[in-house]
């Protein structure tokens, strides 16, 4: 139970240990669903939505084939009511509780179509909520929590809701994994059992960038999303200090106010969101790659 979805354009953890598990389990990766709002999103134009799949248009269900044969079932779930506006209390709850009973439906539906009944292996990837409410209602065997960001900064969502919800997931699971020391630090004092796998690459891809001599030209990279984590302080003053180096970053935006800064300076240039393959050709240009988070209680779990 994730709260991505499987595809998009980004590389997800979550979604590269799914597939490293589908090697030697059957496995039903479900999106996070989408809401009323992002419906509407959708139908606007303003947002990627895969409408006749949300809606039942086309089977919920897509089954794709990776190396060595092993398949990943992908489920999305009905459109949930958008509750995250709700202040803590009875209405959100109730609201919460409707949207997983929509989940819990979709899930156990897809279940029964895939042969998939016994030993069960309940993972949720960064969603407490849905994990608080459908936790033990597959009769799983096990049920895991995969927590690769700091629930109290990572998004507005989380922010409001995030760390409630985890307290309360966190008393019934029966172990966690986690993607950072600090994460290991706060979480193995709410979970005992407690496994830290931190996040990786795909060397045989991004070995490819790899390059023994320094390209021509100064070329400063970032390969990440261009979101509030970003240090816009510090790289202004790069930016204006070394004006013969260039600057490249390649990701999903998120933060216009961070991609107006940016577009400011003219040795800055910003690609957007790449596919994976087409990153190693953007590292064998790059002089110095950088990480220019802002240090803060969210950024040091990362």
């Amino acid at each position: 139970m994730s709260n991505t979805e499987w595809g998009g354009d980004y590389i997800k953890p979550t979604v590269e240990l799914m597939k490293v598990l589908s090697s030697k389990n059957n496995l039903l990766f479900v999106n996070s669903p989408y809401t009323v709002s992002d419906i509407a999103s959708g139908l606007m134009g303003k947002k990627p939505v895969d409408l006749k799949s949300a809606l039942g248009l086309k089977s919920r269900i897509s089954t794709f084939t990776y190396a060595g044969g092993a398949n990943v079932h992908v489920l999305t779930p009905p459109p949930g009511l958008t509750i995250n506006f709700l202040p803590k209390g009875l209405l959100y709850l109730t609201g919460l509780k409707f949207n997983a009973w929509l989940v819990r439906l979709s899930v156990k539906k897809a279940l029964k179509k895939l042969g998939m009944r016994e030993n069960l292996i309940h993972i949720v990837g960064f969603n407490p909520g849905m994990g608080l409410i459908n936790g033990r209602k597959y009769q799983e065997k096990s049920l895991i929590y995969h927590c690769y960001d700091e629930v109290s900064g990572a998004t507005a969502w989380s922010k409001k809701h995030g760390v409630w919800l985890e307290d309360a997931f966190m008393k019934m699971i029966d172990g966690v994994v986690v993607s950072s020391k600090r994460l290991f630090e706060n979480k193995s004092k709410m979970c005992p059992r407690c496994f830290l796998v931190k996040n990786a690459v795909k060397f045989e891809l991004f070995s490819q960038g790899f390059h023994s001599e320094m390209p021509n030209g100064p070329v400063i990279g970032y390969v990440g999303t261009v979101d509030d984590r970003l240090d816009y302080d510090i790289l202004q003053y790069v930016f204006a200090h070394m004006p013969q180096v260039k600057f490249v970053f390649v990701g999903r935006i998120t933060s216009q106010r961070g991609l107006a800064i940016l577009k400011k300076y003219p040795n800055v240039t910003v690609d957007g969101a790449k596919s994976p393959e087409e990153l190693p050709a953007y590292l064998k240009t790059f002089s110095a790659g950088i990480i220019p988070f802002v240090k803060d209680t969210f950024t040091e779990s990362i």
